[in-house]
């Protein structure tokens, strides 16, 4: 909860935390200093809270104390390991996982970090990470994967304009017309940067600067 604690409220949480062993008095302390924008305090109770055997609720509040710190690369790792140990583990990966994708500029990621992004993104069926991965891969100049990525990212969520917008411009890099024509058809009156898209184009030119 968003509730302000007293300054004797925390001190005497402080003191539960150092005369016993449960978790529950860290993850207490954790989320509270996590929620009134202290995370990095918030990570090291959460660290203090898996290391007293708190599981899968203290996982994901040190998962999302390092993606508020930014440190996306270390979350992701993370929160990788914890994935499968309940619903919230998995959905905070998959957040985690689209954030790392999604920077701008793109970041340098190796490709054992895309290699294991993909088939969770692929079993959960997760849009935003379908669409994350088309455009980490549009930016990284890998224009054919960015295009079937925005494609899967529609398939799962048909109303995703930005994948959209990301499938119209990958098919006009690739010059591939009928894809394109049939993006634009489906999405020239909902989409202004699509319908704009289409009418900057040149005929016989797949390009746009």
């Amino acid at each position: 909860s968003k509730a302000t604690a007293s300054a004797e409220d925390l001190a005497a949480v402080e003191r539960l935390i150092r005369n016993t062993n449960e978790p529950g008095p860290v993850l207490t302390l954790g989320w509270y200093n996590y929620h009134h924008g202290n995370p990095a305090r918030a990570l090291e109770l959460f660290k203090t809270a898996l290391d007293r055997n708190g599981g899968a609720k203290a996982a994901e509040g040190y998962a999302m104390s390092l993606r508020a710190l930014e440190r996306l690369t270390d979350a992701e790792a993370f929160a990788y390991e914890w994935r499968e140990r309940a619903p919230e583990n998995m959905k905070i990966y998959l957040d985690i996982a689209t954030a790392l994708l999604s920077q701008d500029p793109p970041p340098q990621l190796n490709a054992q970090v895309v290699g294991r992004i993909v088939p969770v993104v692929t079993a959960q069926r997760f849009s935003d990470g379908a669409q994350a991965l088309g455009w980490y891969s549009y930016n990284t100049q890998q224009i054919r994967t960015a295009r079937d990525w925005f494609r899967t990212a529609l398939g799962w969520r048909s109303e995703d304009e930005p994948s959209a917008y990301g499938l119209a411009l990958s098919t006009q890099r690739l010059n591939e017309r009928a894809a394109f024509n049939a993006v634009v058809a489906q999405w020239r009156n909902r989409s202004e940067r699509i319908a704009d898209l289409a009418d900057g184009t040149n005929p016989g030119s797949g390009r746009r600067s």
